[in-house]
């Protein structure tokens, strides 16, 4: 991040004017958004930075940023889904993160981390709708600190297609209240780090819409200030064009996911067949799970399961064979010894 170049040691509102104003404002029983103050050394706006900046477990190892897509690859370790593919196509076989080699290119999707980090994606957009809708409220320009905290949420990676929510917003994005508010400089920063054209608000107007009846509007050229006509009408221009790449991609996303839908599909029903003919090819005495085949089975110590898949049983050895034959010609014997005895009792009386 570059510290901003609008720090200053003296701030346009003291501390104890800010509370008076606050004060002022509540015993009328309505409510004030007071502007950021600009930061007064560059250790204070490193200090703003580690605040908002996300835990290094969200990040990715090769473009320390926010995760969007992590996956997980061989290493073990979790990467940007575009950032370790395009490691991959670059012939590289060593971990990032440990050097060691790779064998295979396989990610699977880090779900669990996914969460986390638009959770904290979410929490960086909503303090950035706050500070917007009070530059838009109050009419900021320029910005007061000058947009350093602004430009600070949107490089630690807040959501900028979120909507705000307040009372009377309209459901405006980040981007639109910055439009709205005339500031050039904030509205290019947020255009360029990737802010959606196509999100509508609560009327169904996107950014362009917007940004067209702004510059159609002779008042708020006047109020806008930072930024000429030309430049505002060249930039609507790139929103346009913008917004048609939106749409495209999201076209060509929601046929990649039909297509995926058609896939698992497809693979579920293979899945059941497969299933249905394993179960009908056990109904019939035969299974396929290394269990060997229902048949009658023998045995001095019977069990279900030896009764039941004899041939699972590997065969016993020859010196256990000769054991047994003794001691059925002993058991043998026992019987016909005792058969005898109870036949002459019999006889004798």
């Amino acid at each position: 991040n570059t510290p901003p170049s609008n720090m200053s040691s003296t701030n346009t509102t003291r501390p104890d004017e800010r509370e008076t104003l606050l004060s002022s404002q509540a015993n009328r029983g309505t409510v004030v958004s007071i502007p950021d103050l600009p930061f007064s050394s560059e250790e204070e706006y490193e200090e703003y930075v580690d605040s908002i900046s996300p835990d290094r477990s969200l990040t990715c190892p090769i473009t320390q940023e926010l995760f969007i897509d992590p996956v997980v690859a061989e290493d073990g370790h979790t990467y940007e889904r575009q950032s370790i593919l395009r490691w991959f196509q670059l012939g590289r076989t060593r971990s990032p993160v440990t050097n060691a080699l790779m064998s295979n290119h396989n990610v699977v999707p880090n779900l669990n981390l996914q969460g986390l980090a638009r959770h904290h994606r979410e929490y960086l957009g909503g303090i950035l709708l706050t500070k917007c809708h009070t530059v838009q409220v109050r009419g900021e320009q320029p910005v007061s600190d000058g947009g350093s905290r602004i430009r600070a949420l949107v490089d630690a990676g807040a959501d900028l297609s979120m909507r705000s929510t307040e009372e009377g917003s309209s459901g405006l994005t980040a981007l639109m209240m910055l439009i709205r508010s005339g500031n050039m400089d904030v509205v290019k920063h947020l255009f360029y780090a990737g802010a959606s054209v196509s999100v509508s608000n609560d009327s169904g107007a996107t950014c362009v819409e917007l940004l067209r009846e702004c510059i159609a509007s002779s008042s708020w050229l006047g109020h806008g200030g930072a930024g000429s006509k030309k430049e505002w009408s060249a930039l609507l221009k790139e929103m346009q064009s913008k917004k048609v790449q939106e749409r495209e991609a999201l076209e060509a996303k929601e046929r990649a996911r039909q297509q995926n839908n058609e896939a698992h599909r497809q693979q579920q029903q293979t899945l059941r067949q497969d299933a249905r003919a394993r179960a009908q090819e056990g109904r019939s005495g035969s299974l396929n799970n290394g269990l060997g085949r229902l048949e009658e089975g023998y045995c001095y110590f019977p069990s279900l399961s030896t009764l039941q898949f004899q041939e699972a049983v590997p065969p016993p050895s020859a010196s256990i064979i000769q054991e047994e034959t003794k001691i059925k010609k002993r058991l043998q014997m026992a019987l016909n010894g005792v058969g005898a005895m109870i036949f002459l009792f019999f006889l004798l009386n």
